[in-house]
């Protein structure tokens, strides 16, 4: 059988600040990676920096975990950040200078490159940092911090001013996924599960047999469609609604990629008829933060319209979390609309 749990993740490290990370590690665990470091002096130079570099980023995530360290969706969504504070992001940022920091870092002169970028759902808030050359781990991290690109970011906060927020960086690189005993893989979204994957929506309709119209979800109320999906999960205990609930709908008889799984739901009926966005989830978001404090083994988040790409974001972040994965699953309009046909509810 599968395993009801995401694909665990590592990092491959394009930048790392070792005596920034060693500094945050308690006493005892710091030293005992000094001392690992240490005995592998005499090996290959190359050889030694590849396991130093592994052995860090094992140090890095086990930090994470430990510490429960947040996204930084997650904070915003819950508050603000405050000065010192630990984050993890992987979000498109634009990297610039490094190449340039880089020649003149070999040329002995100190300099930075740095990255920037907005989160569009925060009111446009600002992200930036710098990060000198001298922790960059291999050659090729020049080409892999440059441009627009995703990479993974484990940071302090260092300032916070007039709505943008200076991230210290301490690690920087990509996430890579293992699928199975034998291979290993990077994949942005690797804890999204699709309607395809789920057994009790098997007869849904292809995506590609007809033209779909969400606008037939128009005057369907939200509680038909929590009954109609209950009765899909063979769910009788279907809660009433009322404001305080973590989701509209838990169930442990939902099926995913042949593993029996725990789901909570989130279901967003025609109230508001338009492509779903964070602001559409309660005060700040906080009904995905409230999802989210399920017991679950997959999230769902259902509309009867389109569901805009911030929503997969904050998904995707609060999922991925190193202490706490889980799978999620967007089901807009026009995918609940193909499981509703195929079970001729509509």
């Amino acid at each position: 059988m599968s395993s009801p749990n995401p694909p665990e993740y590592t990092i491959i490290p394009y930048f790392l600040h070792m005596r920034l990370l060693l500094a945050l590690m308690p006493a005892n665990l710091a030293s005992a990676l000094e001392r690992t470091i240490s005995r592998l002096d005499n090996l290959d130079p190359l050889l030694r920096k590849d396991l130093i570099d592994r052995d860090l980023t094992g140090g890095v995530l086990g930090l994470i975990k430990t510490n429960k360290v947040p996204s930084l969706e997650e904070i915003l969504l819950e508050g603000e950040p405050h000065l010192g504070q630990l984050v993890i992001l992987n979000r498109a940022l634009y990297y610039k200078g490094v190449s340039r920091a880089f020649l003149r870092e070999q040329a002995g002169n100190k300099t930075y490159a740095e990255f920037h970028g907005k989160l569009k759902e925060f009111n446009n808030i600002a992200i930036s940092g710098k990060f000198s050359p001298e922790h960059l781990t291999y050659s090729s991290s020049v080409g892999r911090l440059s441009g627009n690109c995703t990479r993974f970011i484990f940071a302090a906060v260092d300032e916070i001013k007039n709505e943008a927020i200076l991230l210290r960086p301490i690690l920087i690189g990509d996430r890579i996924y293992r699928s199975d005993q034998s291979s290993i893989f990077v994949e942005k979204n690797a804890c999204r599960v699709f309607p395809e994957d789920i057994e009790e929506f098997s007869k849904l309709v292809p995506l590609g047999s007809r033209r779909w119209d969400v606008k037939r979800l128009k005057d369907i109320p939200e509680r038909t469609v929590k009954q109609w999906f209950a009765e899909l999960l063979n769910e009788n205990n279907v809660p009433k609604d009322w404001g305080g609930e973590r989701s509209d709908l838990f169930t442990t008889h939902m099926r995913v990629r042949g593993a029996r799984v725990a789901a909570a739901f989130l279901l967003k009926g025609p109230a508001k008829f338009h492509p779903l966005s964070l602001k559409d989830l309660g005060v700040n978001g906080d009904q995905i933060v409230r999802l989210f404090d399920e017991p679950a083994d997959v999230h769902v988040v259902q509309h009867c319209h389109y569901i805009k790409s911030e929503i997969l974001h904050h998904l995707d972040a609060f999922s991925s979390r190193p202490h706490a994965t889980s799978w999620y699953c967007a089901l807009d309009g026009v995918d609940t609309l193909r499981i509703l046909v195929g079970y001729g509810y509509l």
